[in-house]
């Protein structure tokens, strides 16, 4: 029971942290409105849920701390990278174009 409920905490973190890298690269005016708010509020309420659950379950806390950072910080550039490129690039008409001046073909 233990191994689902901390699952059901990561969706939850990673769910939040992955809207938040969304609302970051397409409306980043609306990270400090109160949707933005709700989520950074839930990712740090997740994280430190998870953290105690661990602590709870005996493993070490700055291992978990670390895990869940990490984790936070891969989702948040897996899904704000590829959105600001195509929303950056794409505006300017840049998209596809690809600079191979020094090849010959």
């Amino acid at each position: 029971m233990a191994k689902r409920s901390a699952r059901d905490l990561f969706g939850a973190f990673i769910g939040c942290i992955g809207s938040l890298a969304m609302l970051a690269a397409l409306l980043p005016g609306l990270l400090s409105s109160a949707i933005g708010m709700i989520l950074i509020g839930g990712a740090i309420m997740t994280g430190i849920v998870i953290v105690l659950s661990d602590l709870l379950s005996g493993r070490n806390a700055l291992k978990s701390l670390i895990g869940v950072v990490l984790m936070g910080m891969l989702v948040f550039a897996f899904v704000y990278a590829p959105l600001w490129y195509l929303s950056s690039l794409a505006a300017s008409g840049d998209l596809l174009r690809f600079n191979f001046s020094g090849v010959t073909p």
